[in-house]
């Protein structure tokens, strides 16, 4: 398996916003796979995905419409799985928010946050789209970032 990606963020001097834009392809070589000398019949699996966040200020220390980054992105790829020899290819489109954990004073660029996200998407099991799967993804994660009043990324000092 093997992927490539490529990222480039725009920045506004004046407005303090950014924009991160990315870009990204996997590929994995499945249809070589053979379990006791014999072909599997699979495919090779790829997907390729695009994704945006938005900070509206880089600068802000309030107002949480401010301090949080806004996400989405798009993903098309098709899987190793084959069904009845048809190929089974998907897509998703996603969008989510990074909150800023404020109380920890840690509001920065990179600072710690909670993130939420949905995704939806669908598999297609025949190139006429007569059978497929649609699905809904919900994810929560916490981000935990060393900042300046994090005391516990702090080394003491023994004297």
């Amino acid at each position: 398996k093997w992927g490539v990606g490529i990222g480039i963020e725009l920045y506004n001097r004046e407005t303090k916003r950014r924009l991160f834009i990315t870009a990204d392809y996997e590929y994995a070589g499945w249809s070589k796979m053979e379990r006791f000398g014999e072909n599997q019949d699979m495919n090779d699996a790829w997907q390729s995905a695009f994704g945006l966040e938005y900070l509206p200020n880089d600068e802000a220390t309030r107002g949480i419409l401010q301090l949080m980054r806004y996400r989405a992105g798009f993903r098309y790829g098709q899987s190793y799985y084959k069904v009845q020899g048809q190929d089974i290819n998907y897509y998703g489109i996603s969008f989510g928010l990074g909150l800023p954990l404020v109380k920890s004073k840690s509001v920065q660029r990179f600072s710690s946050s909670v993130n939420l996200g949905v995704e939806y998407g669908q598999r297609t099991f025949n190139n006429t789209g007569l059978i497929s799967e649609q699905f809904t993804t919900f994810t929560v994660g916490i981000t935990l970032s060393p900042g300046f009043w994090d005391k516990w990324f702090q080394t003491k000092k023994i004297e």
